[in-house]
């Protein structure tokens, strides 16, 4: 009986080249994998930051709008309008969709001021001192409940976001607090952008993993979004240890 040995050798020499190939492309997934994670939370721990350096840049001017308990005549519209267009060079300069303060009255949270986007603007559809916010998210809530800086990513009326939520007191003894939003739309493009970047160096693999970890990212699902990152809110929380109070707007 004759043996191939040749197409033996052949076989086992192609098994070694597939498991190889394999071993490679499992290689690439993981790092991709890992360079996302290290990646978003990068990007979440820089978006953060934004978020409440930006706050905390709006408790300055906060007396503006809560010197007086608010009610109707509490502000001038004309002394409202300039202080709306200071909020919206804000939310302009540090590159965040929203900026605005609310106050709680009766168990209704209403906002006393809010920036407004460029489409808002020329359709005169923006938001009105004392408007109702009537589906507030729960990080918003909290911060009323608790006098606690609170984080969040949600969904409303406006948008997608990840936000921050940073009680205020005024001068008088208003209390308010400020909110601070980014779409969540910026953080999947920055993601993709970075990841973009080692695609070509590291070939397919790194092609699949890109896909896995932006298919696990899904802006639809902020809890998702949000886990693995509590220590990133204990990380800039820990600096704010004393009490804060309320602001609103959009």
């Amino acid at each position: 009986m004759k043996i191939n040995r040749r197409g033996i050798a052949l076989g086992l020499s192609f098994k070694l080249f597939l498991a190889m190939m394999l071993m490679s492309l499992m290689m690439s997934v993981a790092f991709t994998l890992n360079h996302y994670v290290g990646e978003k939370n990068s990007i979440i721990r820089g978006i953060d930051n934004t978020l409440l350096a930006t706050a905390e840049g709006v408790r300055l001017i906060g007396d503006a709008v809560h010197h007086r308990q608010p009610q109707p005549d509490a502000i001038t519209p004309d002394a409202y309008a300039a202080f709306i267009d200071t909020l919206t060079a804000f939310a302009k300069r540090a590159k965040v969709q929203y900026v605005y303060t609310t106050i709680k009255q009766d168990d209704h949270i209403l906002f006393t001021s809010s920036s407004y986007t460029p489409e808002e603007k020329a359709s005169g559809d923006f938001t009105k001192f004392l408007d109702p916010y009537d589906d507030a998210s729960d990080g918003l809530q909290a911060a009323f409940a608790d006098g606690q800086v609170h984080d969040d990513q949600y969904s409303d009326r406006w948008g997608t976001f990840r936000s921050i939520f940073v009680p205020a007191t005024s001068s008088t003894g208003i209390d308010y607090v400020i909110g601070v939003d980014v779409s969540l739309g910026r953080h999947r493009r920055d993601l993709a952008r970075n990841l973009a970047r080692i695609a070509p160096d590291r070939g397919r693999g790194v092609q699949c993993g890109t896909t896995a970890a932006l298919a696990a990212d899904q802006p639809h699902d902020c809890q998702t979004f949000a886990a693995g990152d509590r220590h990133l809110r204990q990380d800039w929380r820990g600096r704010l240890q004393q009490p804060h109070r309320h602001l609103t707007p959009r």
